[in-house]
């Protein structure tokens, strides 16, 4: 004799369980406002730039300030001095 269990409907043979068909599991769905999610959402995106802020714009000044004296290093570097002495003359 069928059993359901679970949603699944098993079948006894020979002593084990086989499972006849099985229904997928029910969906899971929130019943508060989506809209109050969403403002919850860009809240914790909002601090997480706020904090980050101080590391984001350290990290491009870095970039900005390699990318701009690049080409006195390879002026120095074209006069025979090697990279490692021609960047850190400019510190």
């Amino acid at each position: 004799m069928p059993q359901t269990v679970c949603g699944s409907v098993l079948t006894w043979s020979h002593g084990a369980a086989r499972v006849l068909h099985a229904t997928p599991p029910s969906v899971v769905r929130f019943t508060s406002s989506n809209f109050s999610m969403q403002v919850i959402a860009a809240a914790i995106i909002l601090l997480f730039f706020y904090y980050a802020a101080g590391v984001v714009v350290t990290l491009l000044f870095s970039i900005l300030l390699a990318y701009f004296l690049d080409p006195a290093v390879e002026l120095l570097e074209s006069l025979g001095l090697p990279r490692t002495l021609a960047r850190w003359s400019w510190c």
